[in-house]
């Protein structure tokens, strides 16, 4: 142990013989042990705390007890302070991060913890037949929460650190609910969902736009009536309105004739058969789906819910919708995020090929008329004509 200097920084607590430092945070004086008795172990730190302050890496103690936990939760509550429709996904992703992470102290978190987690992780997947993009969803969740401690005024985490995701590529979503699944699909299902299913085939909604729908954003009245989506009640936050197709309105009158009878206090458009928002179905889904013999896409998929979506915006550019008009009643801001749909299927490569076999016919065609009557003029035209001259400089 070597003496106390007069600067006193380290210095010694009476009755003990660990060094101490202090340092200067944010106007804030911060005492802080060195868990030594060796003065220059102690003088290192002092330098390296003052080094970091000094680099804008060091925030003081009350950081360094920040744990991955209280992140989640800031993010959590961030979700609620901003009214995101996506709160029960985090909290389904924070009942795997909290147990397995939410201890770990931010400060200490590295590499190591988070390969451990996704290890983990993807055995249990494998285990239960789920897909790697379920761990994904769950390092994003954990990513936004790093990243809204970093934006923090004080920051609660002191640097950056890389979230590396599951590869992707090979889960894009392939093939289209056809005319022949869905009346099939809809034998099978049970009654209180058939609604459902008509309204998401023919219009490209989100199952949550859907399942939050109230009659008073329906409109019947000019026939063939509307869909109204509010303004804060999309994804996007933006309005939308679409007509009614197909089977929709009289689909909707009988919903609506049902709740008026049945259950008239309920103000979904969709509900249970107890007359509330109907909640989670997907063993109902997969159950009909596996009846019906429904499959997408050339590896036999499972049809989602979501796959809807696609199907109707591949089903309005077939009948000759113009695009633009195609992303407003879907809510794709932008060309990339509506081609990210993969809204062209095989019958689609198959037409464009037909049509241009038909155009280079038509034009051979016409290139054969204009061949015939150039060679019918020039014979008509009198030697020495410029013409048959050759050069017409000549």
């Amino acid at each position: 142990m070597g003496r106390n200097p007069k600067s006193k920084n380290p210095f010694l607590r009476p009755g003990s013989n660990v060094w101490w430092i202090r340092y200067t945070v944010n106007g804030k004086q911060e005492r802080e042990s060195t868990k030594t008795t060796v003065y220059a172990e102690a003088v290192k730190l002092r330098d390296r705390r003052k080094g970091e302050i000094a680099a804008g890496k060091y925030h003081g103690r009350d950081i360094e007890r920040i744990t991955l936990g209280d992140l989640l939760r800031d993010l959590e509550k961030d979700y609620i302070d901003r009214g995101c429709s996506s709160l029960p996904a985090l909290r389904s992703y924070q009942k795997h991060l909290l147990p397995a992470l939410g201890d770990i102290r931010a400060s200490r978190f590295g590499t190591d913890d988070f390969n451990e987690y996704r290890r983990r992780r993807l055995g249990e997947i494998v285990e239960s037949g789920g897909e790697k993009t379920t761990i994904n969803r769950e390092i994003q969740a954990l990513r936004a929460a790093w990243n809204l401690a970093l934006r923090h005024d004080p920051p609660k985490v002191n640097r950056h650190f890389y979230f590396s995701l599951y590869d992707e590529s090979s889960n894009v979503r392939t093939g289209f609910l056809e005319e022949a699944g869905y009346q099939a699909l809809k034998v099978e299902l049970p009654g209180h969902l058939r609604p459902l299913l008509v309204v998401g085939y023919f219009v490209p909604c989100r199952l949550g736009e859907l399942l939050d729908l109230e009659w008073r954003q329906v409109e019947f009245i000019p026939t063939p009536g509307k869909i109204i989506l509010e303004p804060g009640t999309t994804k996007n936050k933006l309005a939308r309105a679409m007509g009614m197709i197909g089977e929709m309105r009289e689909t909707l009158l009988m919903q609506k004739s049902i709740r008026d009878a049945r259950f008239p206090d309920c103000r979904y458009v969709f509900f249970n058969e107890e007359g509330e928002r109907i909640g989670s179905f997907r063993k109902a889904w997969a159950s009909a789906c596996k009846r019906s013999g429904v499959a997408i896409g050339k590896e036999d998929q499972k049809l989602l819910f979501h796959d809807l979506r696609r199907s109707a915006a591949r089903n309005m550019r077939r009948a000759g919708i113009d695009r633009s008009v195609i992303k407003r009643i879907g809510g794709w801001k932008t060309e990339a995020m509506f081609l990210r749909y993969n809204i062209i299927d095989e019958r689609d490569f198959v037409e464009a090929a037909r049509k241009m076999e038909f155009y280079r016919a038509q034009e051979r065609s016409q290139g054969a008329i204009s061949t015939e009557s150039s060679t019918v003029g020039e014979k008509s035209l009198p030697k020495g004509s410029p013409a048959n001259s050759g050069n017409l400089l000549q």
